[in-house]
């Protein structure tokens, strides 16, 4: 029962983190710009010179 305890107040904890920063609107614009990068990632095989 401790466990549970404990990992119930370390949900809390760290919802109540996600919150604060996500008020932030510096955070939200990094967010924004992060998610505007493309996650594809060129294969170096692919692009690289021919050996």
């Amino acid at each position: 029962m401790g466990n549970r305890l404990g990992a119930l107040e370390q949900n809390r904890r760290l919802i109540r983190a996600c919150e604060i920063v996500n008020s932030d609107p510096d955070v939200r614009e990094l967010e924004k710009d992060f998610d505007a990068v493309n996650d594809e990632i060129a294969e170096p095989w692919e692009d690289g010179p021919e050996s």
